[in-house]
């Protein structure tokens, strides 16, 4: 059974018609759970147990946090928001922007379009598993898609920490760096050339 295309809005729907397809069509599966369909849908996935609309609201409020940055971190973190805000409250370090030119130290969150701390990072490496820095920049925080030439301005900081993190060989550090670099670029950053043009 196979499952292609599709988008991150409807993923988990089609994952339940794939479970119930195949439960039903495999007959070890149909005679272990009969015709029960996928129960998905009455679970929560992970940081939804205590979110809601507000929640951007209480974590501004609690933790003194600019707005922009408190939405962003209720959407895309909910419930577990707070682990990251913690992480930035022992190192305020963390707080900053991933990509932050060098010679715009001063610039701060609210600067960016689609900012992402090393915080959020951090995170990524302790809970979500991220062992490649293609796996934050496009996984887990989506930048790659959402804009790649920032993800592009990204990569070095992602590599240097997660190097740091795992105890890389520069060897394995460039090559890590190179295959992200590639990654990227083929979400439009530079030409794609096919038997019907090049296009960007």
């Amino acid at each position: 059974m196979t499952i292609s295309g599709g988008k991150w809005t409807t993923y988990r729907e089609m994952a339940e018609e794939v479970s119930t397809k195949t439960i039903q069509n495999t007959p070890e599966l149909k005679e272990r759970f009969g015709s029960k369909p996928c129960l998905t849908k009455h679970y929560k996935v992970v940081g939804a147990d205590n979110y809601d609309p507000s929640l951007f609201a209480r974590l501004a409020q609690c933790y003194q946090l600019p707005e922009k940055l408190a939405s962003h971190l209720a959407h895309n973190y909910g419930d577990r928001a707070p682990l990251i805000i913690q992480l930035f409250k022992s190192d305020p370090s963390l707080l900053k922007p991933l990509g932050l030119p060098k010679h715009a130290s001063d610039a701060t969150y609210t600067d960016f379009d689609h900012p992402f701390t090393f915080a959020e990072l951090h995170y990524s490496l302790q809970y979500e598993y991220a062992r490649h820095p293609v796996d934050f920049l496009a996984r887990r925080c989506r930048l790659a898609f959402l804009d790649s030439k920032k993800a592009l301005q990204c990569v070095d900081d992602v590599v240097d920490v997660m190097a740091k993190e795992f105890g890389w060989s520069s060897k394995v550090k460039e090559q890590k760096k190179h295959e992200t670099v590639v990654f990227i670029q083929r979400m439009g950053v530079v030409p794609n050339a096919d038997s019907y043009g090049t296009f960007y």
